[in-house]
Order: structure tokens, then C-alpha cells, then sequence
């Protein structure tokens, strides 16, 4: 009888479980993805508090961060605590977004949220900054984030695999938020993804 190898077996649990939670993102995407295509998603927007949703997300990805050990910060430089939103596309865009902060980071490196004002066209917004000191983008990359043409994905940090849709979902929900997204990076140090939605 073959003697019980812990760490190989512990290795094997990890890679499975990794394999799962890739594939289970890549069918949540593409699900989500297809049903805003054929418009069975409506926007039903609502007052929502901005902390409160931050600090769900970082519950959610908290065992990713350990993992990696990295350390996750929020700043808010605005005095407005609520958006008006669609709760369930705002969550989406939150968690697309740390997610891939926290896959192209190495270990001990760090995310930050940073909330704060933001006007254009006489009109108020919330920026939410998703900020980290990971791998960054070459530049020539960045214009090709949010298209379904180049359909971008990399691997991470840690060979963690990605859909390609997470980014083009989060343009097409801030978009119906009436919103921009964009992002801004500088190869070798990090990268920070920009979105706006109303202020309440």
C-alpha cells in the first residue's frame, strides 16, 4: 500500500478546486453575458450604499486575498455614501473588477478601492478606483480591455486562468448606468480601472 502523500494530495484538491471555480466563472459570464445580449436583463435601479457593498465584495474575495496575502484597502474621498444602481450589475462590475485586481498581483502586493467625485456634462457621478500593484497592462493591450473583438485574457500572477468576458460585462453594465469605464496602467506597475455611476 502506497503511503498517503499530504502535500501532493493537498495539491491536487487545490488544483481541482481552482479548475472548478474557473469554469464555474466562465458559465456565470456567459450565461450573464448572453441574456444582456438578447435584452432578458433590465437595469431596476435603487438607492444603495456604497460601503456596504464594497465590504460584501471583499468578503467574498477575502479567501483570494489570503492566499496571496495581499492587503486590501478602501479610501473614500467623497461625503456621498449612496448611488442609484442596479444592485445585482453593480456587484457584478465591483467583484469583475477586484477579482482581476487581485489575479494579476503578485504576493504581498496590494489592492486599494478609492471612491470619489467625479462631473461630467453637468451631471454628478461616483469614480470608483479599483487600484493595484500588480503586473500592469503594455500599452498597445489597454484599448483592447473592453472589446469582444480582441477578447484580451491572460494568465495571472499564479497561472490563474480568466473568461475574457469579466471586462465586457462591466462595460455593458456601466453603460446602461449611463457611465464610462476605463483604465489606466504602466507595464511592471500595476494598474487602476476606473468606473462612474449617478450619484443618488
Amino acid at each position: 500500500m502506497k503511503k498517503w502523500d499530504k502535500d501532493k494530495t493537498y495539491k491536487f484538491a487545490k488544483y481541482i478546486s481552482e479548475a472548478s471555480t474557473q469554469a464555474a466563472e466562465l458559465l456565470e459570464n456567459l450565461l450573464t453575458w448572453a441574456s444582456s445580449q438578447t435584452g432578458r436583463i433590465n437595469i431596476i435601479t435603487e438607492k444603495l450604499n456604497l460601503k456596504i457593498y464594497i465590504d460584501s465584495v471583499k468578503i467574498s474575495v477575502n479567501n483570494l486575498l489570503i492566499d496571496k496575502d495581499l492587503s486590501f484597502t478602501t479610501i473614500n474621498k467623497s461625503e456621498h455614501k449612496y448611488i442609484i444602481a442596479d444592485k445585482n450589475m453593480f456587484a457584478t462590475i465591483l467583484r469583475n473588477l477586484i477579482t482581476n485586481a487581485i489575479k494579476y498581483t503578485k504576493e504581498n502586493g496590494k489592492i486599494t478601492v478609492i471612491v470619489s467625485n467625479f462631473e461630467e456634462n453637468k451631471q454628478s457621478f461616483i469614480k470608483i478606483t479599483i487600484a493595484d500593484t500588480g503586473v500592469g497592462i503594455i500599452k498597445e493591450n489597454i484599448s483592447k480591455l473592453f472589446t469582444i473583438d480582441d477578447n484580451l485574457s491572460t494568465l495571472g500572477t499564479n497561472d490563474e486562468g480568466g473568461t475574457g468576458l469579466g471586462l465586457i460585462l462591466c462595460r455593458e453594465f456601466v453603460e446602461k448606468h449611463n457611465g464610462k469605464i476605463w483604465a489606466e496602467s504602466e507595464f511592471g506597475k500595476g494598474s487602476q480601472f476606473h468606473f462612474t455611476i449617478p450619484i443618488e
